[in-house]
């Protein structure tokens, strides 16, 4: 596949970060792969850049659109986007985290969408060639592999990650999403990872923000087909990571109640499809 490189997520322009495996290390890596890209994240500085970057990404050859990294600006991006041209491009998007907000909108206007990994993230996460061929398998050929999700209730039958209708990503945007723009869960699994935006914080935040979800959902009677928990990162006070597993166990045992199937995937190590609706938009276009 082509791919396009686009930053609708992060604050000011990605080539100027200080650290140059940030930026520069993964465009060389993927340089020395053979994959074709054109980079319309570079030097975009302001969000009118990105956004004009972004469009004309959508009018590029490129088969996929890549958000390189996570941040705190892709809500602002939201009201700015041609949500006509991101349909009528016949593209498919991949990102994470702050990517929550535009996947949601993209997934309910048909649009395919994927979740998992970032491309600044290279240095840090896929430090092995090894380490990054799950991706770079989908990134040459568009095609995922069957993915069997690890049950986390007893009752659940094993499904294909693969061919399972998804929707989510991060805990809180997801929850935010939900209430801004609501979207019939009842035939969808909810896909929910969770890392923190400050310091300071555990599983009892995690709990908080997963009983509001809960909540939300019950008083608006859309209840998802089940869950998926991917692998969330929650620091220690000695800095060290709590282990995803145990978290996941934790969040189990918050829905429990619910008498849903619950399933956990390392999302660190799969490619996390977002099937589009076959139905017609289930949100208002974005103002």
């Amino acid at each position: 596949m082509k791919l396009a490189l686009v930053d609708l997520c992060g604050e000011g322009d990605v080539q100027e970060r200080i650290e140059d495996e940030y930026w520069r290390e993964p465009l060389e890596i993927m340089k020395s792969e053979g994959f074709e890209y054109i980079d319309f994240a570079s030097g975009a500085k302001s969000m009118k850049q990105k956004i004009e970057g972004f469009h004309e990404a959508l009018k590029s050859d490129a088969d996929l659109v890549w958000f390189v990294r996570g941040g705190y600006s892709c809500i602002q991006a939201l009201p700015l986007i041609n949500w006509n041209l991101v349909q009528e491009s016949k593209k498919s998007f991949y990102g994470l985290s702050d990517f929550t907000h535009f996947a949601w909108m993209a997934i309910s206007r048909g649009v395919p969408v994927f979740y998992g990994q970032s491309l600044t993230s290279f240095g840090k996460y896929f430090p092995l060639a090894a380490d990054r061929e799950f991706l770079f398998s989908f990134l040459r050929t568009g095609r995922l592999s069957p993915l069997f999700l690890n049950p986390l209730t007893p009752s659940s039958a094993s499904i294909d990650l693969s061919l399972t209708p998804m929707i989510g990503g991060h805990a809180t945007l997801t929850l935010l999403m939900l209430l801004q723009y609501p979207i019939d869960l009842h035939d969808r699994f909810l896909f929910l990872e969770y890392h923190p935006g400050g310091v300071g914080e555990g599983m009892r935040d995690i709990g908080y923000y997963l009983e509001n979800l809960i909540q939300a959902l019950q008083r608006t009677n859309n209840l998802p087909k089940g869950f998926v928990f991917g692998q969330s990162m929650l620091p220690q006070p000695d800095g060290s990571m709590i282990p995803w597993r145990e978290i996941n166990v934790f969040c189990a045992e918050r829905v429990s109640h619910l008498n849903l199937p619950v399933y956990e995937v390392d999302h660190f190590k799969h490619v996390i499809p977002f099937q589009a609706f076959d139905q017609q938009s289930d949100v208002s276009e974005a103002e």
